[in-house]
This record gives C-alpha cells, structure tokens and sequence, in this order.
C-alpha cells in the first residue's frame, strides 16, 4: 500500500489550478460546439409517425457531449477534493507567513518569484521559509 505523505501531497497539487481551468475550458467549449448544431430536420412538411425513435447525428453528438461533460465535472470533483486536503494540511502550518506561502505555491500554482513579489520579501527568503516549513510537515 502506497500512502503519500503530506509533502508529496502537496506537491501533486502545483499545477492542479491549471487542470482545472483547463476542464472548465473544454466543457464552455462543448456547451458552445452543442449550441451551435443545428438540426436539418424540415419541419415546414406535416409530421409523419415512426415507429422507432429518430436520433439524428446532431442529437448524437449533443448526448455525446453531455455524457463528455459529465465525465469532465467528476474529474473536476476529484482535483477539487485534492485541493481541499492541500488546504487542511496548509492549515496545520502554525506561521501565519508560512501559510500564505504555501497557499500561493500549491493553491494558486505561483512560483517563489511571483510570491516573494507579491509578500514583498525576497525570493531567497521566501524559499527558505517554505523549505523550513514543508521539512515540519
């Protein structure tokens, strides 16, 4: 059995914002591509009973794209909850600085650069903190 400590956890979890911006891209794509198909159905002319069922290739590809869709929220679901167990094992973190740190690293994905621009201390500061914090956990 392989359990993953929390570092390796919150490794995993660098680029997790950008799947998920990435998920939630496709699927406004697949909303969009399945609004814009348009039925060839003549509808001018008396409707004629069928006995079966008539699903053109536009309903084909609509269910296709739900059925898409739906896989790609789970999937979605799934990181989320990732992130979810990020945010306990930041919140265990008891510096305040460290925190914030941590959150923008494996939250929001930034690097030690942006970060230390953003908390206006030094990248070389900034690693070192997180470095001292993540050998705590």
């Amino acid at each position: 059995m392989n359990v993953m400590t929390d570092r390796e956890k919150l490794r995993e979890c660098f680029y997790l914002h950008l799947e998920i911006a990435q998920l939630r891209q496709q699927i406004n794509d697949l909303k969009e591509m399945a609004t814009s198909i348009r039925s060839t159905t003549d509808y001018s002319s008396p409707a004629v009973k069928h006995s079966a069922p008539l699903n053109g290739p536009f309903e084909n590809t609509i269910i296709k794209c739900i059925s898409y869709e739906k896989k790609l929220n789970k999937r979605i679901d799934m990181l989320l909850k990732k992130q979810i167990d990020a945010e306990k094992i930041i919140d265990r973190i008891d510096n305040d600085l460290a925190r914030i740190i941590f959150r923008y690293r494996y939250i929001n994905g930034f690097e030690f650069k942006d970060i230390a621009d953003r908390i206006h201390y030094s990248s070389s500061h900034v690693y070192y903190l997180h470095e001292k914090y993540l050998q705590l956990l």
